[in-house]
């Protein structure tokens, strides 16, 4: 029977020193959480990021299964820094400690320090530093540090890649002899930096050459191109090990939904293309997937165009109950706000609202009869004014309101006139904002496309906006996000006569 594998997630030691990422002790609190219910073994949380306050947060909280290691740096050759570095993580309520030596040849120290942790009753790891480009260039000396660590009474054996020096078989065949170094009673773990992109086969590999601990940092973050993804690893270990996955299929459910959540936490954009979890991974028919996207939390999405030239637009039409010649018309519309700039991929609800304009099935909600936004700057002060002219049925709104940036002064602006007609709009909130210039016409002005993200308590949509002016672009996207947001609801258009009209209101 093979050996259980476990899994370390290094993402509150290794992926917060990515030079993009800055987590508060509170998100790091939550994401320790998801990883938890995810089925995550070992989270390696480091006392020089700011683990005294995540402590602080963490014991609000019970972990039901995940077990916290504390890292202490074993680098130093000053003995009092290397005893004071223990003796703060040995005061963590942390199941274990991680002994991160940066050299092979700290074995009287490294021994002194495992039996420490050990007679504090936590559970002793080691982990080498760039082990296996010792290990390649000088095997006898890699294999006796980990012989001595096993000896002294480690409890697992951590390796790690740092420098991306051997492919993966390489990599197998040092991981098989440090199993045999270390004895049965002790663990090896993998780790390997992405250096050159092969960090997640590397682990695999290690894993298939006897490790019991595949580690990575979710997502990939870490410094430089990263570490291993753990989400790909377990989710490789879980669906192609059917008979011993290391993540049951209730948790591998969760997967999806954790990767976006740390990313969410992280501020960085989740990964289109990252297999398994990104938006594009389940882009297709059924049959053309690889497996069922519902056992990973994720979803099939249906690209505009399939494999075979063959535009599923003319599907949606039809599916719609269109006639032939309504249907060509739809998509001549559909292709000529395309050729404009418009990219329905990640802005479903903008096409969604599209086609139902075209074919007359999307109620009026209301309409914008201007708009102006004003940004001016006096010495070190900046404000941005925006005011909205909307109309609601017969009654006329003009609001004012100041924000951020022209974004948030529109969008606080455009639902100050509309909250008292749709209070549900109250708690749709704005996610992400991204755009991109796309080159016009030789000495024209570069058209601009506007991405927006938008959600409520239950889900986010996307929506897009496109003008050759930035702004506009941003509105156009903001009234798709609400008008969807209002036709997603039920919401029926006000009436007319149900609310006497208001005077102009401002910030």
């Amino acid at each position: 029977m093979a050996a259980r594998i476990f899994l370390l997630d290094t993402t509150l030691a290794d992926g917060i020193r990515a030079d993009d990422i800055a987590l508060a002790p509170i998100d790091q609190v939550r994401i320790a959480l998801r990883l938890d219910a995810l089925g995550v073994d070992y989270l390696e949380i480091d006392p020089r990021g700011g683990a005294a306050r995540f402590m602080q947060e963490a014991r609000r909280v019970a972990l039901r299964s995940t077990r916290l290691l504390a890292r202490v740096p074993f680098g130093s050759s000053n003995q009092r820094e290397r005893k004071s570095a223990l003796e703060r993580a040995l005061r963590f309520e942390a199941a274990g400690v991680v002994l991160h030596c940066g050299a092979l040849e700290d074995g009287p120290d490294l021994a002194a320090a495992i039996a420490r942790v050990r007679e504090r009753g936590r559970e002793a790891v080691v982990r080498f530093e760039d082990w296996f480009a010792r290990w390649n260039a000088a095997p006898d000396r890699a294999l006796a540090a980990v012989a001595d660590a096993a000896a002294a009474g480690a409890r697992h054996v951590l390796l790690r890649d740092c420098s991306a020096s051997l492919l993966p078989r390489r990599l197998g065949e040092a991981v098989a002899a440090a199993r045999r170094a270390a004895g049965r009673r002790v663990g090896i773990g993998v780790g390997c930096a992405n250096d050159a992109g092969l960090a997640v086969a590397s682990v695999i590999e290690g894993v298939g050459r006897g490790a019991v601990i595949a580690e990575g940092a979710i997502n990939g973050y870490g410094p430089r191109c990263g570490l291993a993804d753990l989400v790909q690893v377990a989710a490789n270990l879980s669906l192609k090990r059917p008979g011993q996955p290391v993540l049951p299929a209730d948790r591998l459910r969760l997967l999806a939904p954790t990767a976006r959540f740390v990313a969410e936490l992280a501020n960085q954009a989740p990964d289109r293309r990252a297999p398994f979890v990104g938006d594009a991974a389940f882009l297709g028919n059924q049959r053309d997937l690889p497996l069922d996207p519902r056992r990973l939390g994720s979803r099939r999405r249906q690209p505009l165009e399939d494999g075979h030239g063959h535009s599923l637009l003319s599907r949606i039409a039809r599916a719609r109950g269109l006639r032939s010649h309504e249907a060509r018309k739809l998509l001549a519309e559909l292709r000529a706000l395309e050729a404009r700039g418009f990219r329905f991929e990640g802005a479903e609800a903008s096409f969604e609202l599209a086609l139902r304009r075209l074919t007359g099935n999307l109620p009026h909600f209301f309409e914008v009869e201007s708009y102006r936004c004003l940004s001016e700057r006096v010495g070190a002060d900046r404000r941005v004014e925006a005011t909205c002219v909307v109309r609601v049925g017969k009654h006329r709104e003009r609001t004012a309101a100041n924000g951020d940036g022209p974004l948030h002064a529109l969008d606080a602006a455009l639902r100050r006139s509309l909250e008292r007609f749709y209070p549900g709009l109250r708690d749709m909130r704005l996610h992400d904002y991204k755009v991109r210039l796309l080159p016009g016409p030789r000495n024209a002005a570069a058209t601009a496309r506007v991405l927006v993200e938008s959600g409520d308590r239950r889900e986010r949509w996307g929506t897009s906006g496109v003008s050759d002016d930035l702004v506009d672009a941003s509105f156009l996207a903001l009234v798709d996000a609400i008008s969807w947001k209002l036709h997603k609801d039920g919401v029926r258009p006000v009436a007319p006569d149900t609310i006497a009209p208001l005077a102009a209101s401002a910030s």
